[in-house]
């Protein structure tokens, strides 16, 4: 059997019991480390807010590097990883450390892929940390279902996104990630037939034709623009609305305030990837602007993509997995512009203070750990 280290696997912050802190995934078998709570005091932490009986307080940061927190071993040659370009036999590595990274909010990785990413990178964690390993189960059996559906490039850039600081790095994977979304994962349209876009473009033609202010060049351009784009179907933002629906995160008849929402989402996507500055958003000034672009950025789209990634990965409300499927925040941003807590809208309170900040993080803080204290019950 060949045994090798696996870095900066993070399941909270004191080892959890056997039945959960050791898992057979596929033919690999993962185990923290008995000297875990050792390793793990040593790790980068990011800055965050906790609550103890004094209030609400803000850590700080904590540097730190790569720490073997577990093992890997597997017998034979391994299987393949096949959440890349191509088949790589490597004995499903790659898989292991990109399913446990997307689990975990943070770059989990084995020597060899330690140069391609940061050990501080964090994002947020997709399933209950006491449940990574039962749940990286899960997900490598469903792991040829995401390839199947194109799904699985979403989830490396997902990933990557955790290694940068940078707004507009983070904006490029997010975006390309949850266009690949709006692309590859089922959602249902209504198509408008061949006979009835023919017809479309035929009277645009004969429109354009008519127009006396064109030239003749000018004419065919735009022929060939409008003709392409009733080809071409649903835009970004109606299948941004359809995956918004099918999700039951907006009404099937969405209100003002949705409609809204799900612009600045499309904006921001749009103008920041392509253009790389903070787009003025109708209606808001340029605080709120700003307040928006960035949490949309650092958590609306991820959650959006997290709840999109681990459903294909067989996650499901109520059982294994089943924080990544839960909607409220989604939910409250697109009806209230409010996420965990963060009213986007209240001109008073700086974006910078983050999405964790505002009055009512108490009691969602209280919320969360009462879900997972029910969670951990049944699981147990």
């Amino acid at each position: 059997m060949k045994t090798i280290d696996l870095f900066n696997l993070y399941m909270g912050d004191s080892r959890p019991g056997p039945s959960w802190s050791e898992s057979s995934i596929g033919c690999l078998k993962v185990r923290l480390t008995d000297d875990y709570n050792d390793k793990i005091s040593q790790l980068p932490q990011p800055s965050m807010l906790t609550f103890n009986e004094t209030g609400l307080q803000r850590l700080p940061a904590q540097e730190g590097t790569w720490h073997a927190t577990a093992t890997v071993s597997w017998e034979g040659a391994g299987e393949n990883s096949i959440l890349l370009d191509k088949v790589a036999d490597d004995g499903g590595l790659w898989d292991l450390c990109n399913l446990l990274t997307f689990l975990t909010g943070r770059n989990v990785a084995t020597p060899e892929y330690c140069e391609r990413v940061r050990p501080d990178g964090y994002g947020d964690y997709a399933v209950a940390q006491i449940e990574t390993l039962r749940a990286a189960a899960l997900a490598w059996q469903n792991r040829e279902s995401l390839v199947s559906k194109n799904l699985h490039f979403a989830l490396l850039l997902y990933n990557q996104a955790m290694n940068t600081n940078i707004l507009q790095l983070r904006a490029a994977s997010y975006c390309t990630a949850l266009n690949i979304v709006l692309d590859q994962h089922e959602i249902t349209y209504t198509k408008v037939i061949k006979p009835i876009r023919k017809k479309l473009k035929d009277e645009i033609s004969n429109i354009l034709k008519k127009t006396t202010e064109l030239q003749s060049d000018q004419v065919e351009r735009y022929r060939n623009l409008l003709s392409g784009q009733i080809d071409r179907g649903p835009s970004l933002l109606d299948k941004l609305f359809s995956l918004l629906q099918s999700l039951e995160i907006i009404d099937p008849s969405p209100t003002h305030e949705q409609k809204t929402r799900v612009q600045y989402v499309d904006r921001v996507c749009n103008i920041l990837t392509h253009t790389g500055r903070i787009p003025d958003l109708k209606g808001l000034n340029d605080e709120q602007s700003k307040r928006y672009t960035a949490n949309i950025v650092a958590a609306v789209v991820p959650e959006i993509i997290r709840i999109v990634i681990g459903y294909h990965l067989g996650f499901r409300a109520g059982s294994l997995g089943s924080y990544c499927q839960i909607k409220d925040d989604t939910i409250n941003f697109f009806q209230n512009g409010v996420f965990r807590g963060q009213s986007f809208d209240d001109p008073v309170k700086s974006f910078e203070n983050g999405v964790l900040g505002g009055p009512r993080f108490t009691e969602v803080f209280e919320q969360v750990l009462k879900k997972n204290a029910e969670l951990y019950k049944r699981l147990s």
